[in-house]
């Protein structure tokens, strides 16, 4: 149906011009072939980085298995391996998750949230032992409708990303705030910032920005963000100037006022 209405129905106007209707269907054949090709590279980067810590965990088991190791060479290599796999598993919870939320019902899981307490808790918990200045103001009584998990999983991204990408001795600033009907999460770092270019890709699948090409993982901290806040039926904007800094925004709609927030 949808090539139907691209290229025209029988007897509309655009049918009865065969230079309009060749003209679609190679845009058409375009954009499938874009988008094929976006899915063989999504596929080889997967591949691709599935393949170095399965590869880390054969050698240091091989390692374990093969050589005389004393007492503390072998707790450290199968330390190694233990944190391979764990890296190896976040990788693959982070595909499930975002394939799971794709068929997750909003209305049937969402329940009212002090989204305020969820965020000044929650930071808490990020920046408990860390030696750096994390500020969280949030204001109260700030109600939307969500997952409490899912909405931890984005400050885990946000703040995690604003921890990894600035100076440790710079602060990280978080706050919670009302505008209009929306509940508005900031995240603001002192960091190298964000090439313009890549502001919009950065919350595509299998995407990293430059600053962390070398990092280990699948480019999907930002999917998850982007996706996790569309479910909620908000957006996600980052504001971001090299050399100075970034600030993500998550805009969430409040919910009417109804049963007591869980936190």
């Amino acid at each position: 149906r949808l090539l139907a209405a691209d290229l025209g129905a029988a007897g509309s106007p655009r049918a009865a011009s065969p230079g309009a209707r060749l003209a679609s269907l190679e845009g058409l054949a375009t954009a499938l072939a874009r988008r094929r090709a976006d899915d063989l590279e999504a596929q080889r980067m997967v591949a691709h980085e599935l393949k170095t810590p399965l590869t880390s965990v054969r050698g240091l088991t091989q390692l374990l298995a093969g050589f005389d190791l004393s007492p503390a060479e072998a707790r450290r290599v199968a330390a190694m391996a233990a944190a391979e796999a764990e890296r190896l598993q976040g990788m693959v919870d982070g595909l499930l998750e975002l394939e799971r939320l794709a068929v997750r019902s909003f209305v049937g899981t969402a329940v009212p949230l002090d989204l305020g307490r969820l965020v000044a808790e929650h930071v808490g918990v990020l920046a408990a032992g860390r030696d750096r200045d994390v500020g969280c103001e949030a204001e109260p009584g700030l109600v939307v409708r969500g997952d409490a998990a899912l909405l931890a999983r984005v400050l885990d991204n946000l703040v995690g990303n604003a921890f990894k990408f600035s100076p440790p001795d710079s602060p990280v600033r978080v706050r919670v705030e009302r505008r209009g009907d929306s509940a508005v999460i900031h995240v603001g770092d002192d960091g190298p910032g964000i090439p313009s270019a890549e502001r919009e890709r950065i919350f595509q699948r299998f995407v990293r920005g430059a600053g962390g090409a070398s990092a280990p993982g699948l480019g999907l901290g930002l999917a998850l963000v982007a996706e996790v806040v569309t479910w909620h039926g908000g957006t996600v904007v980052v504001d971001s100037v090299e050399g100075v800094g970034s600030k993500f925004r998550v805009v969430l709609p409040l919910a009417d006022t109804g049963p007591e927030p869980e936190g």
